[in-house]
């Protein structure tokens, strides 16, 4: 059997990045430009009887879009192997060799990546590298659809309705060094993104970005608030997250609407990281 050592990502070919595996890396090529979907508003529609049409009630979210990916496994996976495949599914292991072995550990690695979870992970490709969605496989492929359809097989995400924007990912840092004409992130998308917020001093102190306050009552370590979760919480290194609920008052957690929106600080707080996570659909 031929070395089926696998290349890295090859340039001019069509790809995908999921749980932080580049698709070629692994042997596997996107053949069909997928089909865009764009994501549904989840709305409720009432009858009530003896008045003309529906009332419509707004969910105020978007509902999850599957994105298809039509692919295809290199020829190096595949060139002359069906037969000893189809040899080691049926049980006949004296076929093996230490070259059979690696590329079926690699083969595992296909089949690992695309096994169904309920667990969401980031998704690119490189129709749109300025973007990616969280997404999880709802429909899996295994050794058999490989073998049977000669490398070529489908792959399915459940993604959330958000393409975020890798330029959402970038923090924006404000300490008093930071002029006061600077205070502020603009929003170009249509959508109101729900940052992650990171602040540092001592003591007790104030923010507020996009016009929504946030009462610090203890920076003694900094604070993290996930306004996506709406959630509060402190980590040290990589240690473990401690929940923060308890010394914030936040009747509202922070949103960064259309448009600009000013950033602000008082008493202990002495630096205010920001991921926007901007986002459209």
């Amino acid at each position: 059997m031929k070395n089926t050592v696998l290349t890295p990502a090859l340039t001019g070919i069509s790809t995908f990045r999921f749980k932080d595996t580049c698709s070629s890396d692994l042997g596997i090529i996107i053949t069909k430009t997928p089909e865009e979907k764009i994501p549904e508003r989840d709305v409720e529609t009432i009858s009530v009887p003896g008045r003309n049409g529906d009332l419509v009630f707004d969910k105020g979210r978007y509902n999850n879009v599957p994105r298809e990916y039509s692919c295809a496994v290199l020829p190096e996976l595949i060139q002359n192997q069906t037969d000893y495949l189809m040899a080691v599914l049926s049980g006949d292991m004296d076929v093996w060799t230490e070259t059979d072995s690696a590329y079926l550990l690699e083969l595992s690695k296909v089949i690992q990546l695309l096994s169904p979870t309920a667990q969401y992970f980031r998704l690119e490709d490189s129709y749109d590298p300025r973007i990616y969605r969280m997404a999880r496989v709802s429909g899996g492929i295994s050794v058999e659809n490989i073998v049977n359809q000669a490398g070529i097989f489908s792959v399915e995400f459940d993604c959330k309705p958000q393409k975020f924007l890798i330029s959402g990912d970038v923090p924006k840092i404000f300490t008093e060094a930071t002029p006061q004409i600077n205070r502020f992130l603009f929003n170009f998308s249509e959508q109101t993104a729900k940052p992650l917020i990171r602040v540092a001093g001592s003591g007790a102190g104030d923010i507020s970005v996009g016009g929504i306050n946030v009462e610090l009552k203890d920076l003694t370590d900094p604070i993290t608030l996930d306004c996506e979760m709406q959630n509060a919480y402190g980590q040290t290194g990589d240690g473990p997250l401690v929940n923060k609920n308890a010394v914030i008052y936040a009747p509202e957690f922070p949103q960064l609407p259309p448009g600009s929106c000013a950033v602000s600080w008082s008493g202990g707080v002495e630096r205010v990281e920001i991921i926007p996570r901007w986002w459209t659909l």
